[in-house]
């Protein structure tokens, strides 16, 4: 299972993140944005199929759609196969 790269890499690094309950789609959330480049350096080395979505809460400037979320004023991540 090539997803078991990102989950070592993952851990030699000591990255903090949640795991989804039973009834969740998501491999990892709630990941810290300042690891996103991390994130994708392994996915494109290791070609996986791993799609990141964008988290984190509306601010005064940012209203957003509850299921969408701009990079830019993203808090954290989470990993999605393809």
């Amino acid at each position: 299972m090539k997803n078991e790269i990102l989950y070592e890499s993952m851990f030699k690094n000591k990255i903090s993140c949640n795991y989804p309950f039973k009834n969740e789609v998501s491999l990892l959330k709630k990941i810290d944005i300042k690891h996103l480049d991390f994130f994708k350096d392994i996915i494109k080395k290791n070609k996986l199929k791993i799609r990141i979505r964008y988290r984190g809460p509306s601010t005064s400037s940012y209203s957003r759609n509850p299921s969408y979320m701009l990079m830019n004023n993203a808090t954290s991540f989470a990993l999605y196969e393809r």
